[in-house]
């Protein structure tokens, strides 16, 4: 399956791009579905950057056993 999203952004381009680059997007867009806890490092950065996340876990309570959202 494909799926394919178009979206007109009324913000400039670098806006958008500062704003995907935030750990509390990630967080806002995934809430309540998925929540994220970091390992190593212990904390997560305000915004993403190149370089290594050892261990980052997401977990839910959210899901039913057998797939279904709550």
């Amino acid at each position: 399956m494909r799926i394919q999203l178009n979206y007109n952004l009324d913000k400039p381009l670098d806006e958008v791009w500062s704003q995907l680059q935030m750990v509390s997007t990630l967080e806002y867009v995934a809430n309540p579905i998925l929540k994220f806890e970091a390992v190593n490092p212990s904390v997560l950065p305000k915004e993403w950057t190149n370089g290594d996340y050892e261990k980052l876990y997401f977990y839910s309570d959210s899901f039913h056993s057998d797939g279904s959202i709550l």
